[in-house]
């Protein structure tokens, strides 16, 4: 649900799975000076097929701690500017100012605690939308969030094929082009977001 250090989560997977499409949802860019977090960037991007950076400044004080906190968009434009022309980079954020710099970048990580109506209304300025939808087993409203959780259980995803594909439908009409499901945390409910998935219309997959 959190990874806290996403770019060395993607350097393990890149080094399990070579062939993985990788995508960072997202990396905190105030916890790293901008020039040694563009040097990891290409490092992890050279052992995976590809890589797409999300930014986002933060949102959880205990990310950044100290004066970090009130530097943290500065922080995230550093980043951008940084990882330009080195690998395609998404940034995170709601309001106006975050969807201008989400323009600039090359795309937007839209927030799981936004609506696809949300999406619609805001993604003009954005080139390139991806929204993070987290899926779950069965009953969302029934599901026991792992400890230390930060999703919002109201954007979680679950109960079969139907409300799955309805997510990924609305998703897309409000504008996203790629519509991410996960993590999900045991075998089984991979084997069950398979399941779901493979039901799909393929117009929805």
């Amino acid at each position: 649900d959190y990874v806290p250090s996403a770019l060395a989560a993607a350097a393990m997977i890149a080094g399990a799975a070579p062939d993985a499409e990788l995508l960072t949802a997202a990396t905190i860019a105030g916890l790293r000076d901008p020039e040694s977090l563009a040097r990891d960037v290409e490092l992890v991007a050279a052992g995976c097929r590809s890589l797409t950076v999300g930014l986002v400044a933060g949102y959880d004080r205990r990310d950044l701690p100290g004066d970090r906190w009130a530097g943290r968009f500065r922080a995230l434009d550093a980043a951008v500017a940084a990882l330009a022309g080195r690998v395609p980079t998404l940034v995170g954020g709601s309001g106006p100012t975050a969807l201008a710099r989400a323009g600039r970048a090359g795309g937007w990580l839209a927030p799981t605690s936004l609506s696809p109506e949300e999406i619609a209304g805001r993604a003009a300025g954005a080139p390139r939308t991806v929204v993070v939808r987290r899926w779950v087993g069965g009953n969302p409203a029934d599901a026991e969030l792992p400890a230390g959780t930060r999703t919002p259980r109201e954007a979680l995803v679950g109960g079969g094929p139907d409300p799955v594909g309805r997510a990924v439908r609305d998703c897309a009409a409000a504008g996203a082009d790629t519509v991410l499901l996960g993590p999900v945390s045991t075998p089984a409910e991979l084997d069950l977001l398979c399941a779901d998935l493979a039901e799909l219309p393929a117009c929805a997959r």
